[in-house]
């Protein structure tokens, strides 16, 4: 018997060693056969054969903005970033990369931010991966997310800058504006979301972890960008999506109650906000706007509508700030628009602002310098004779655009890149001006634009002049470059400033 004992244990273990080596022979040969598929792209030597090169620098001390910035420096406008990845900085790859017709599908790169609540999927235009799913689903919204259409939500912006103005009256002479910018988005999303007031500047806090829970619900997606297979393994198999969520973030907690809350109330159509344009939309298409469609929308206002927001305003206040000519500047475009009568600056209205060239130029420009985003639009190629800036891309690659790269590009900006000056968008010639937009992905580009970009400029032209024009604000430490933490969003750090309202005379 003991021999026949270590005859089965001999065997199972020469099975093991067998399919250890098949496993590592296939791995090699698998390896072997996508490096050579695209041996012509230049890129860092580990990530050719691995994406744990990407993981890391995902995930590391590091803003991957500065990474991609290297790799544009040292590989030139098409870099490999993965054994089956390709960023391109070549401004000509825009409209194949992210056309506005023909569109390329997302990769599975986008699959760990989806989320489920009682084992459905929820809704979000930043996670869902089916193309005309997304179609129909933004086609009941785009009027109100049009130019004009979100002028309805004004009000709610007025409300919450002048409350901030209220606010920043009282914190004198030193405050530090980055957690002011982030109170500010979210009380103003979720008034335009919800016609509720959380109450973030008044108590100056995450009211109830919802900020805290859509930065964590960020981090898992950069965590398991490239291993997308694992997260669902991990989060997305049945006993996952279907436990009992009574431990839900503060985000899920938050939309849950206004969504509940509404379904009890009469009169829908009535509420001057998002979520009663997504239950009406709901009416319309009950099949596609379902109960699970609607709470996801509502979740993808608070999360995507306030950090972009509160990040890119933070950002451009504080490089307008640095420079004091552009503050100046900026003052008097803003004087000329609306004098000063009383002891308030009066907040002029959108359809004013928007014609103010100086103030778009210097939010433009702080968007170009210090994007608020590190990430990239990930899409697959999905023809066989695929070619990108001139460079052939076989079907199933994985593509994306570079935006540190196009940032940086002397032929689109001229040679002063790293220098914060508004004004390269108004001297430039029609010809270079379209060139500047077309490598401006601030929102991305093509089908898949951000629905909520013209909300976000609402936001960021009120709240920028509404400080500019009612405040001396001046950094403590102007010789200081702005902090941003790594991760999906360069979330800026420390702008402590000193700040007295402004005499009038």
């Amino acid at each position: 018997m003991p021999t026949l004992l270590n005859k089965e244990v001999t065997h199972d273990v020469a099975l093991i060693l067998f399919l250890a080596v098949f496993a590592g022979v296939y791995w090699v040969f698998t390896s072997l056969l996508q490096y050579l598929r695209l041996r012509h792209i230049p890129g860092p030597p580990l990530a050719a054969w691995t994406n744990f090169w990407l993981m890391q620098q995902l995930n590391g001390s590091e803003k991957f903005y500065d990474v991609k910035k290297r790799l544009h420096q040292k590989y030139g406008p098409v870099q490999r970033y993965g054994p089956n990845r390709v960023m391109f900085s070549d401004v000509s790859a825009v409209h194949s990369v992210l056309p506005a017709s023909h569109i390329l599908p997302k990769a599975d790169s986008y699959a760990p931010l989806k989320a489920s609540i009682n084992g459905q999927e929820v809704a979000s235009f930043l996670a869902i991966t089916d193309d005309e799913k997304a179609a129909r689903l933004k086609r009941f919204l785009h009027p109100t997310f049009s130019p004009n259409g979100v002028l309805k939500y004004e009000q709610h912006i007025d409300h919450t800058v002048f409350e901030l103005i209220s606010h920043l009256h009282n914190v004198g002479p030193t405050t530090d504006l980055a957690p002011w910018f982030g109170w500010f988005a979210f009380d103003t999303i979720t008034r335009i979301g919800f016609s509720e007031d959380q109450g973030f500047m008044r108590q100056q806090a995450d009211i109830g972890g919802a900020g805290k829970a859509a930065q964590q619900r960020f981090a898992h997606w950069i965590f398991y960008w490239t291993m997308p297979w694992l997260e669902a393994l991990l989060y997305k198999n049945w006993f996952a999506k279907n436990r009992n969520t009574t431990t839900r973030s503060g985000l899920v907690k938050l939309a849950s109650r206004v969504v509940e809350s509404r379904k009890d109330k009469e009169g829908l159509g009535t509420h001057n906000d998002l979520l009663d344009l997504y239950m009406e939309s709901g009416q319309k298409d009950p099949q596609l706007y379902t109960p699970a469609a609607v709470l996801g929308l509502t979740m993808t206002t608070i999360h995507a509508g306030a950090e972009t927001t509160a990040y890119t305003s933070a950002i451009c206040m504080y490089l307008i700030l640095r420079d004091r000519r552009v503050h100046d500047t900026l003052r008097a475009e803003l004087e000329s628009a609306a004098p000063r009568s009383g002891a308030e600056w009066e907040l002029p209205e959108m359809s004013v602002l928007r014609k103010l060239p100086y103030l778009d130029a210097c939010i433009r420009e702080s968007a170009r310098l210090k994007p608020s985003s590190n990430i990239m639009a990930e899409r697959v190629v999905n023809s066989d004779d695929a070619v990108i800036a001139g460079v052939p891309i076989p079907r199933g690659t994985i593509v994306a655009m570079n935006n540190a790269g196009l940032n940086t590009n002397p032929d689109i900006w001229g040679s002063d890149v790293e220098v914060f000056r508004p004004e390269r968008w108004l001297e430039a010639s029609e010809e270079q001006r379209v060139l500047m937009h077309r490598a401006d992905l601030t929102f991305s580009a093509g089908k898949r634009m951000c629905l909520g970009l013209n909300v976000a400029w609402l936001e960021m032209k009120k709240v920028i002049p509404a400080l500019i024009m009612n405040f001396e604000i001046e950094l403590v430490h102007p010789e200081d470059d702005l902090k941003q933490t790594s991760g999906v969003f360069g979330v800026p750090q420390d702008i402590k400033v000193n700040i007295r309202p402004r005499l009038r005379v």
